[in-house]
């Protein structure tokens, strides 16, 4: 029988702490619950970038001071340069959305600070993702499922750890039903003022609005220039950079007229039209109407499965993102897809689905369990017939 699992009384647990509420209060509750409890956080960039890292590292000091308790402090900025960073940079230029928090979850958070909790002693590492683990049995397998806070699970973020490491893992916050009850634990024992204001960003190491300052203080834009072009072949004009754009982007498309003799740069609004498909190697971006941008399969490579694989026409719940809603898909073809992160699968959906974005990875449930994803390489466009019929589109 699956049940929720525990770790043993008494048992040494290395809590990543970055200084804000979910871990603190995860910290807070172990050591309630009568478990060794040690803090150990991670240095990813240097101090400076990213708008405050070393911000976040001193939080975590303060927690650790607070509760007295000892904190290990790793520097992976190498390793978080060259592997989530990279990969970020990468993807983005070659015209793709990537998801940095995925690769970063599955290399450094259960990977490297994993090891590192582990090599210190830990029987066990505890986060405060909101997702929940179950145990078949008292020596049976660990399944990983999405947390009771709906609108917070993070188990999308987490596919991709590995069934191996699940044994090792801890999520006490997946039980919570509300953020505010966890708001309320930490603060309750911190003080309201303990914790700086707002929600931590999705992306740690990006300053101001987002990832097109970054490419821009990198002088990465010139590298990403090219042409709106519609469906027929047309060019519209050039645009600002295509790592600006992502598919089922409507807002912020503009032409760009280059400055000449008879008046300064020009940049008009680009009306009523959709971003479908972004083609890096000449620079264009895709437009169309916003029915064009529908889609009723996928296709995705490197497959990575934490539970048991699916099988060919099974239905299951899917998300291809993690603010998404879980679809309802098929299984389709699966090609060298078992636990080695190899092949590719195919998902069929029940009803057709807007802005696929390659790149981001489509995360497979069975029910509340998470099966494993895959990363998302391209989707397949309704006819022309089921296009022309937008009163079918939901």
């Amino acid at each position: 029988m699956w049940q929720a699992y525990k770790a043993p009384a008494g048992a040494k647990v290395a809590v990543a702490l970055s200084g804000g509420i979910d871990s603190a209060a995860v910290a807070l509750l172990l050591r309630q619950a009568g478990y060794e409890v040690f803090g150990i956080t991670m240095r990813l960039f240097d101090e400076g970038e990213g708008g405050g890292e070393s911000g976040s590292l001193q939080e975590a000091w303060a927690v650790a001071r607070r509760l007295d308790m000892p904190l290990v402090e790793l520097d992976l900025r190498r390793d978080f340069s060259d592997i989530v960073i990279s990969h970020f940079e990468t993807f983005y230029i070659a015209g793709l959305t990537p998801n940095p928090c995925v690769i970063c979850n599955r290399e450094i958070k259960f990977g490297r600070l994993l090891d590192a909790a582990l090599a210190h002693g830990a029987d066990f590492m505890a986060t405060g993702h909101y997702a929940r683990l179950e145990r078949f049995g008292e020596a049976g397998p660990f399944r990983l499922l999405r947390g009771q806070a709906d609108r917070r699970d993070q188990a999308y973020f987490l596919h991709g750890v590995g069934l191996g490491r699940l044994e090792h893992l801890m999520f006490p916050l997946g039980g919570f039903a509300h953020k505010d009850e966890v708001r309320a634990i930490a603060e309750g024992y911190f003080g309201a003022d303990f914790f700086r204001a707002g929600e931590s960003r999705s992306i740690c190491f990006l300053k101001g609005a987002g990832h097109v300052d970054y490419f821009v203080e990198k002088g990465l834009m010139e590298a990403c220039a090219g042409r709106f072009v519609d469906q027929t072949g047309s060019v519209l004009g050039p645009h600002e950079g295509y790592v600006r754009y992502t598919p089922g982007q409507k807002r912020g498309l503009k032409v760009v007229t280059e400055a000449s003799v008879s008046g300064p740069t020009e940049i008009k609004p680009v009306r009523g039209l959709t971003v479908l498909d972004i083609k890096a190697k000449t620079g264009d971006v895709i437009l169309g109407p916003d029915s064009a941008c529908y889609s009723t399969s996928l296709v995705a490579s490197a497959p990575r499965w934490i539970g048991r694989v699916p099988v060919e026409g099974e239905s299951l719940e899917v998300k291809i993102c993690h603010w998404g809603y879980l679809l309802t898909a098929r299984v389709g073809p699966l090609s060298g897809t078992d636990y080695s992160g190899q092949g590719s699968i195919s998902v069929f959906f029940e009803e057709p689905v807007r802005a696929i974005a390659p790149g981001q990875h489509v995360v497979f449930f069975s029910g509340d369990e998470v099966l494993g994803g895959a990363m998302i390489e391209r989707s397949e466009a309704l006819s022309f017939a089921e296009k022309a019929d937008e009163a079918t589109i939901k």
